[in-house]
């Protein structure tokens, strides 16, 4: 059965009762100690640029070296980031998975996945550049100077 839940944006999220996701093994304290590091100020570099590129080999390029960076970092499995878009009217955010290749635009009528809803609003506040979204469900919004909020 499914249904539709509203998102703390207006945005409708839609679901499925009867097919129960599968719990994501918890991180370990090792993981989340390393995700309450401050990040490197070439990593937010790299980040904010993701919209400038427009050359996919040169996107593809710098959508690998961030993947290769978190996976560095230890923070256990990276979904993706999700944020912020500077494309412009109609785009409100984004979001970037790494592991996929995958750099999609929303618009503020269109729903973004599942995994990605609840970092929608954080990522509307500017108190945050963008939001990591890990395979456990934890999100973590990171501040302009590359602290994370937990």
């Amino acid at each position: 059965m499914r249904r539709k839940l509203a998102d703390l944006t207006g945005s409708v999220v839609p679901y499925n009762l009867e097919e129960p996701r599968e719990r994501e093994p918890v991180a370990s304290s090792y993981e989340l100690r390393n995700r309450r590091r401050p990040r490197q100020q070439e990593l937010l570099d790299a980040i904010a640029a993701i919209d400038a590129r427009t050359d996919p080999a040169e996107r593809k390029k710098l959508i690998k070296w961030i993947e290769d960076a978190y996976a560095d970092r230890g923070g256990g499995v990276l979904l993706g980031l999700f944020g912020r878009c500077y494309l412009g009217d109609p785009y409100l955010d984004h979001r970037m998975s790494p592991s996929a290749d995958i750099l999609e635009h929303f618009k503020g009528s269109e729903t973004p996945p599942l995994e990605y809803a609840a970092a929608r609003p954080l990522a509307r506040s500017p108190h945050y550049l963008f939001i990591e979204v890990y395979s456990d469900g934890q999100m973590v919004p990171i501040r302009p100077d590359g602290t994370p909020a937990v």
